[in-house]
């Protein structure tokens, strides 16, 4: 005899092709002699194929079991019955539950269009550049079944919709771009049958017309400001006004800071061997040296005895009444 387990919310599926039906578990009170379990389709009462079944023993009398079904195909979609089998003549399945197949097809993504201003850039580019104070659109499209899903993510994290940033499965929109906006950009797309990426780099260029020189230090100078260049891709990097109105560069490289690092560590390092090797000098000449100490101090006692007697002698003779 089988009984569905109470974990199971429903008999009846929908599923795309290529997913896979999982979770799908009941229990099977032992029976004389211990029952097998077989899947049939109805109504024609033919075994199923491409299942799998997992058991293991819950009670002394009880064993549950799970049904999977990997990759279904359009072909899966139908009627089943589970039926508890022995030497016992054939009975009608104890189970009954109903699988919808439909067509599915895995995401896909193409990045159509960049817009920004007036002009427009047509097809996939791995970067735009966009001038600062301008806002940028990019127009792609989506296709897969089910619909799928779009997310933006900007360094890694999730980008969170806000009045300068809005996009939906047809567009990405962001205004009034800023130095610190120059990231990647990674739009995801996602349904149940997997998922599908396009990483976009946006370039922030400055607004001022007059021209511009770069310096080795990778700093661009501008009649405005300072901007910063990455000194090796030549890419405009974040930059912030501090309090007296100039520009604070952002670190653009970080083997620099890496190397001062290292540098103050050797300086600590020396000091520190030179301290162990001088208490070594002197733990090793220690008694040289407590002699040296001892004789000095003994020389300081003596000068300082000879002195005060002297002192006491004149004072005495200078003092003596004197009689003609």
């Amino acid at each position: 005899m089988l009984q569905w387990s109470t974990a199971n919310r429903s008999t009846n599926f929908t599923l795309y092709e290529g997913q896979n039906l999982t979770g799908l578990c009941f229990k099977i009170i032992a029976g004389k002699p211990q029952p097998t379990v077989e899947v049939v389709r109805l109504p024609s009462n033919k075994s199923a194929t491409n299942y799998i079944l997992t058991s293991h023993k819950h009670q002394p009398d009880q064993t549950h079991s799970c049904l999977q079904y990997f990759h279904l195909s359009k072909a899966d979609s139908g009627n089943y019955g589970l039926r508890a089998r022995n030497c016992l003549p054939e009975s009608s399945p104890d189970l009954l539950f109903s699988l919808r197949v439909l067509p599915g097809a895995s995401p896909s993504l193409d990045i159509q269009s960049f817009q920004s201003g007036r002009s427009t850039v047509a097809g996939h580019a791995k970067g735009i550049s966009v001038v600062e104070g301008q806002g940028v659109k990019i127009m792609y499209s989506i296709s897969g079944n089910p619909l799928p899903t779009v997310t933006w993510k900007r360094g890694g994290r999730i980008l969170n919709q806000s009045d300068r940033i809005k996009y939906n499965t047809t567009q990405f929109h962001i205004t009034k771009l800023s130095p610190l906006d120059a990231e990647d950009y990674i739009v995801v797309v996602t349904n149940v049958l997997g998922k599908t990426s396009s990483t976009i780099h946006l370039n922030i260029q400055s607004d001022d017309p007059r021209p511009t020189k770069t310096s080795n230090t990778g700093v661009k100078q501008t009649g405005t400001g300072q901007t910063t260049v990455h000194p090796t891709t030549r890419q405009v990097l974040p930059t912030r006004l501090n309090g007296t109105g100039t520009t604070k560069k952002f670190p653009t490289d970080n083997s620099s800071s890496g190397l001062a690092w290292w540098g103050v560590f050797l300086i600590i390092l020396f000091m520190v061997v030179c301290a162990f090797l001088l208490v070594l000098l002197i733990y090793r000449h220690r008694e040289k040296l407590q002699t040296f100490i001892r004789e000095h101090i003994r020389e300081k006692d003596t000068d300082h005895i000879k002195s005060s007697s002297v002192h006491w002698h004149v004072s005495y003779h200078d003092t003596r009444p004197r009689y003609r």
